[in-house]
């Protein structure tokens, strides 16, 4: 009897300190551009076990992105990750170069070999040659091997942490096999972007940097190829009360290319069914984005989980592109939708943070969404999120 009891006992503590995991994704509020922080988070320690920073944004880093790292662990992550090179995603990166910002690895879509034509970007490329040096640097795109790669990040509560590349250069998982590259002699930058799933037990997240959801003169449909392979990957996902399934179902996504026109098709956005979708822009006139028209879009989509959370980094009425007016209009007084914009608050750039605790994680999906303020020092809770089960 006492040998069960010990056994129990160290049982429980085992479970407990399980428990004690959560992963986090924190969305900076970078203004122009994207910068998302992924990490394996032990709450009894307040120490981040792994993390994997994607995207930079395009201010100098010392102004938005190195204070929020600062603040919310350090200054050293595990993994670097560069989408794709444009200065919206790789300025806040060049911090690389002189040490403000350091990592264990660099992921890029393959500054070297890439067509001529290709939009590269010099400031970033100084900073790879001295990454070859001193880190492990991989190229990932290049070669179609690279897509369907699986980076493990850690556990957390037990359960594999992983990081799917699932769209780079232009080709894309489709559930079959990789619909290859349909303009090899590209030149927008865009359109080399690296497309990532990253799963832990039934939550799903999508973070597609500036992938494309309709063919035209400069941008190439990739979201459509996507629906047919998370239908694959996760044929069936269930209400929290289980009268209503899904499948290709996914608890959340970051809007690709800041909810530009040219991207987040209906039936792309439609297939995932997300409880939270988060938009990352900022005041670039020229840029005018998220657009109205895929506001209105996202308006349309329902979520799996009943309640939504539609959250985006700034909003800003542009001249001839009411965006935040038309997000207003749309999410203010949404029934079942937690609604936010990082620059709603006079003196404050506020980020976001999703939670998500890994008890029960197996066999169901919840979580919960802060605004972050303060350069990371001070979370408000949003909104919490039965998602799905199985």
């Amino acid at each position: 009897m006492k040998k069960i009891t010990v056994v129990l006992i160290a049982l429980t503590l085992c479970l407990r300190v399980l428990a004690q995991e959560e992963l986090r994704i924190h969305h900076i509020n970078v203004e122009d551009g994207d910068a998302t922080l992924i990490g394996i988070y032990d709450v009894a320690t307040h120490h981040y076990k792994s993390t994997i920073l994607i995207d930079g944004g395009a201010s100098n880093p010392n102004d938005l992105l190195l204070p929020y790292l600062r603040t919310v662990m350090a200054t050293h992550v595990n993994y670097v990750v560069l989408t794709h090179y444009h200065k919206d995603h790789y300025n806040g990166l060049l911090a690389l170069k002189d040490g403000r910002l350091t990592a264990d690895s660099v992921i890029d879509p393959g500054a070297e070999g890439g067509p001529a034509a290709m939009e590269v970007a010099t400031p970033w490329l100084d900073v790879v040659k001295t990454q070859h040096h001193s880190r492990n640097f991989v190229s990932f795109g290049t070669a179609k091997t690279s897509i369907g790669h699986k980076l493990t990040l850690g556990t957390a509560g037990g359960l594999p942490v992983v990081l799917e590349c699932v769209a780079g250069w232009g080709n894309t998982l489709n559930g079959q096999g990789i619909t290859p590259d349909p303009k090899p002699q590209k030149s927008n930058a865009n359109n080399f972007t690296l497309a990532f799933v990253l799963t832990c037990g039934q939550f799903r997240y999508f973070i597609g940097g500036d992938l494309g959801g309709k063919t035209e003169s400069e941008y190439i449909d990739q979201e459509t190829a996507l629906i047919s392979d998370f239908t694959k990957e996760f044929p069936v996902a269930w209400s929290w009360n289980h009268t209503t399934s899904a499948s290709g179902h996914l608890c959340g996504f970051k809007a690709d290319h800041h909810g530009s026109e040219h991207s987040n098709n209906q039936a792309f956005m439609n297939s995932l069914s997300p409880a939270i979708t988060i938009t990352s822009a900022g005041k670039q006139p020229s840029w005018h984005l998220p657009s109205p028209a895929y506001l209105d879009r996202l308006a349309q989509v329902s979520a799996l989980s009943g309640n939504r959370g539609v959250y985006f980094t700034n909003l800003y009425d542009f001249a001839h592109t009411p965006s935040k007016s038309t997000a207003d209009s749309l999410f203010s007084h949404r029934p079942q939708t937690s609604y936010s914009y990082g620059n709603a608050m006079a003196g404050q750039k506020s980020s976001y943070l999703i939670k998500v605790p890994t008890a029960n994680l197996a066999n169901k999906s919840a979580f919960q969404v802060y605004r972050v303020d303060d350069a990371g020092a001070r979370m408000t809770l949003l909104a919490g999120f039965q998602c799905h089960g199985k």
